[in-house]
């Protein structure tokens, strides 16, 4: 999208933000300020302040820097930092976006149920004795008598020290 979301005048002042940004800002930026007022989204690289405000991409001669990736998120409380690496080389003019997030364990009382529900144990292979493993179904947001895509393991052969699975889709009811 490579949206650039500084205000260059006055009008655009209404719309920011956040309280640090970087480079000026074009249409595709304009469309990503409307997504955020939309969806009531959180700007993680203009939220946190940093005293190297490098860009998070720069241009081949060196010379121009501009905040094109962004850090997105609907959770305020999650994202504790977002930081760009300046010097880590990825074999691309973009650099790395570093964000630090708080993730909670716990889950209200709710979603435990449907958190349950959807997942499920890993498979047992036993790949000494060549058998057949079952793997249970997975359900995703939905009831178990919905129709669901199954994912069996049909054979798993001892090759050397690791076995080689093949896997195919099962439709059931």
């Amino acid at each position: 999208m490579e949206a650039e979301l500084k205000c260059e005048n006055e009008e655009q002042a209404e719309n920011k933000i956040g309280r640090f940004e970087l480079g000026l800002r074009n249409e595709n930026g304009n469309r990503l300020v409307g997504l955020f007022s939309t969806a009531r989204l959180l700007h993680g690289n203009s939220t946190f302040i940093k005293k190297n405000t490098a860009g998070t991409w720069e241009s081949p001669n060196g010379t121009t820097d501009a905040e094109i990736d962004h850090m997105l998120t609907n959770r305020r409380w999650c994202l504790l930092d977002v930081s760009v690496v300046p010097s880590f080389c990825c074999g691309s003019d973009h650099r790395l976006l570093r964000a630090k997030i708080f993730l909670n364990s716990l889950l209200p009382m709710h979603r435990r149920g449907q958190l349950l529900q959807r997942t499920s144990a890993p498979p047992h292979c036993d790949v000494d004795r060549n058998t057949e493993v079952y793997m249970p179904p997975v359900f995703f947001g939905g009831s178990p008598n919905k129709k669901v895509q199954r994912h069996c393991i049909e054979k798993v052969e001892a090759s050397s020290s690791w076995p080689s699975v093949s896997l195919h889709n099962i439709e059931c009811e």
